[in-house]
């Protein structure tokens, strides 16, 4: 019974830590799911469950990493944005807001600072 209890306990704890990844779990090549619906712009808006391919994850040499994502369900490859800011944790007393962009052929620009890189991301 002891057994039951411990497989079940684990088995739940797998799923309550399957939500949204830190920055520092993303590796470029693998495909992840979008987690919040963001609105980049007035046509151009990322919704929950998109699938996003991560091709790059770098520093830039300041306080910023720098993540590129490939919208998987994009159509229009002219798209694109300007800048925006998102807070992927809003409840933390800390502001760990990112700077996005929607660039041509369907890729995001992402831009977390460094203080930020264990925080949650926006994806899973």
């Amino acid at each position: 019974m002891r057994l039951l209890i411990s497989i079940t306990f684990f088995i739940s704890s797998l799923s309550a830590s399957a939500g949204a990844l830190t920055w520092s779990d993303l590796d470029a090549g693998y495909l992840y799911r979008s987690e919040f619906k963001i609105q980049m712009a007035e046509e151009v808006v990322l919704h929950p469950e998109t699938e996003l391919l991560l091709l790059e994850k770098y520093s830039l040499g300041t306080p910023l990493v720098f993540f590129k994502f490939r919208d998987m369900a994009c159509e229009d490859l002219s798209l694109k944005t300007e800048l925006i800011l998102f807070n992927p944790d809003p409840d933390t007393a800390d502001d760990s807001s990112i700077g996005l962009s929607y660039e041509t052929n369907c890729e995001i620009d992402v831009f977390v600072e460094t203080k930020d890189y264990y925080d949650k991301s926006i994806v899973h």
